[in-house]
């Protein structure tokens, strides 16, 4: 009994948030992409093993690029921070 109240407490209780992406998301998702490019980079220089900034990071480069509508813009930096 006692297993199914905690695996049920745990059910209910959402992952937890991270703040300091979800600043940087906000960012992002405002339009301040260069703002949001040095943030997440910054973020990823302080955590290695964390893929999660340089993904977000990458996410606005492209989402800059195509605010420019210019493909090959910063395609070198993209490429790299994804690993292609």
């Amino acid at each position: 009994m006692r297993a199914l109240a905690a695996a049920l407490l745990l059910l209910q209780h959402p992952r937890t948030q991270r703040a300091d992406l979800r600043a940087g998301l906000d960012t992002l998702y405002a339009g301040g992409f260069p703002t949001a490019a040095a943030y997440f980079a910054e973020l990823g220089a302080r955590d290695t093993t964390d893929p999660a900034p340089l993904t977000f990071e990458a996410s606005a480069y492209i989402w800059w690029a195509a605010a420019l509508e210019n493909d090959e813009y910063e395609r070198a930096r993209i490429d790299s921070l994804l690993d292609l």
